[in-house]
């Protein structure tokens, strides 16, 4: 995929993201523990996960119901997009633990 095509992906994707974000977070980094943050994953897994919920083979939550009516392309600039995101991972010492900080 040329650079100028996967921009455009991206930026498509962007769009689409609106719906995404009341759960997954405008940055793709989850507002709640209950949800998974998909900033920074991988295209492929991205997309073969929305493809799984679409066709129903991953079930029970909302994501069947968001995803009705989008197209294969758009599932892929979303994924495009979400993939995109770059994050950095921390670890930050608290209370005598170690604990992983994102963003």
């Amino acid at each position: 995929m040329c650079s100028a095509s996967a921009a455009q992906d991206r930026a498509r994707g962007a769009v689409i993201s609106v719906e995404c974000s009341m759960c997954h977070g405008a940055d793709g980094i989850a507002p709640s523990e209950e949800v998974p943050n998909i900033a920074g994953q991988h295209y492929a897994y991205l997309l073969r996960q929305l493809e799984n919920y679409q066709n129903g083979r991953r079930a029970g939550t909302i994501m069947q119901e968001v995803l009705r009516g989008l197209s294969r392309q758009q599932l892929k600039d979303v994924s495009a997009y979400f993939a995109s995101i770059r994050i950095s991972v921390a670890k930050v010492q608290t209370g005598g633990r170690d604990d992983v900080s994102r963003r």
